[in-house]
């Protein structure tokens, strides 16, 4: 059947306007904005830059893409992503194998579910380990323990990814479960058609026959009280029902400014936080990116993206992206100097990136003595001294644990680690005149004109 162009296109753009909401501004306009559209009889075919971004549309958005298309257009419709040129270089991602298909109900209210989100491809560290046990807890048995599961934390972090993946976890066990997502902007415009095309008994109505219900940013529900009040008689409604609801906000209920009937609400079930990620799981996160989108990056630029972007998951995926990204367009081979370069937006040009090596080759010029003697098992005073320093530094200036120090320091077990830095902090205890030369030592390590 030929496809009705105009209205084609006012789909595209309302599909657009979701993807806005679906993902973060700087991969929406890297990645979907370039995106050419065209319509080809009866299929509609979607044109990338070149590979490694139809690599990355495939991966991570072409299931939402196709599914906003059908539920707006309204019946099944055949997408078909290209690009305009191969690869030119060496790193280039191969193309994935094919993941079995699950068959996901269009549905005209919720969102849709982004399948990369799910559990198994969650990295867990100490700061959202709770956080992804209360997931698989909800999922394996909604509406039974932690209802509501509440999770907060700041932007960024993996609480739409946790979220999301609650959905395609119960998906596994219960593939004919109905499950509503929204974000709180996209709750307050359907509730706001509703009540404008007169239809708000037929929008409760099909709130109610949800399994799972997740919303995700809910401080952005504040201000808007007909949109709160709506949200909460959903609730209430849901939760005596026994169905399972997951919401997610940047601060605790007890921050959100609302009225005490509603926080109580909240804070009946259970609510974990997601803090920002260590060194560890920072490097966790793109190794298990990298492999899993099958890239070619050296360890070393991972460690260097790991030591430089510390707040913000997303931003920390985005970079690596970017630089497969700029690599592809500038016919570049992904070094780490070309990373350095191409990064250098993620932090200030006089910002000191402080890591091992620059801790143990400032130390090592101080004490004069050799990098190799200090991570070597040489027990001379004034080597010993000098490691012990500089492990000291390296659990204070980095986020490494006690075994990776170790590591770094001749394989050494976290307990020589542990010891050395107790060491240190009982000579500054009693020796005035060592806690002015680690002073002036740390003044060499922090600041770039001094290293």
């Amino acid at each position: 059947m030929l496809l009705d162009q105009t209205k084609i296109e006012k789909c595209w753009i309302d599909t657009l306007n979701l993807l806005k909401d679906l993902i973060d501004e700087e991969s929406f306009k890297n990645y979907i904005e370039p995106i050419k559209f065209e319509i080809v009889g009866d299929s509609i075919i979607l044109t990338t830059q070149n590979d490694i971004f139809k690599n990355i549309i495939n991966n991570n958005y072409i299931n939402a893409i196709r599914e906003s298309l059908q539920k707006k257009v309204g019946f099944p419709i055949d997408v078909i992503l290209k690009s305009e040129k191969s690869l030119t270089v060496d790193e280039a991602p191969k193309q994935p194998a094919p993941k079995p298909t699950r068959i996901n109900k269009i549905d005209e209210l919720s969102m849709p579910l982004n399948e990369e989100f799910c559990l198994d491809l969650f990295v867990i560290g100490p700061n959202n380990r709770f956080a992804a046990a209360a997931a698989e807890a909800v999922a394996k048995s909604p509406g039974k323990m932690y209802n509501p599961l509440f999770i907060y934390g700041d932007s960024g972090l993996g609480k739409t990814h946790l979220m999301q993946s609650i959905g395609n976890r119960l998906l596994e066990y219960r593939p004919e479960a109905k499950i509503f997502y929204s974000t709180a902007e996209y709750f307050t415009s359907l509730y706001v058609n509703a009540i404008t095309e007169k239809k708000i008994d037929s929008f409760r109505k099909r709130l109610k026959s949800y399994d799972l219900f997740l919303l995700d940013d809910i401080q952005f529900l504040l201000g808007k009280n007909q949109t709160i009040q709506e949200f909460f008689h959903t609730f209430n409604t849901l939760f005596e029902s026994k169905k399972q609801i997951v919401l997610t906000s940047d601060r605790p209920p007890k921050d959100l400014s609302l009225d005490e009937r509603y926080t109580s609400r909240f804070e009946q079930g259970m609510f974990t936080e997601i803090k920002k990620p260590d060194y560890e799981t920072r490097l966790a996160i793109l190794q298990e990116k990298v492999k899993r989108e099958n890239m070619s990056f050296t360890n070393d630029i991972l460690e260097y993206l790991a030591t430089i972007i510390t707040d913000n998951i997303r931003k920390l995926q985005g970079a690596l992206t970017n630089l497969m990204g700029r690599a592809s367009l500038l016919n570049e081979n992904i070094t780490l100097e070309f990373a350095k370069d191409i990064l250098s937006e993620y932090y200030n040009e006089n910002q000191v990136i402080i890591d091992i090596n620059r801790i143990q080759e400032i130390t090592a010029q101080f004490y004069n003595v050799s990098i190799a003697d200090m991570i070597g098992q040489s027990r001379t005073k004034d080597i010993t001294l000098a490691r012990q320093v500089a492990i000291y530094f390296a659990r204070e200036l980095t986020e490494l644990s006690l075994p990776a120090i170790g590591k770094a320091f001749g394989g050494r077990d976290h307990t020589t680690a542990l010891h050395s830095t107790r060491k240190i902090e009982e000579k500054l205890q009693t020796e005035p005149g060592f806690r002015e030369q680690i002073t002036k030592l740390s003044g060499l390590i922090v600041n770039k004109e001094m290293g």
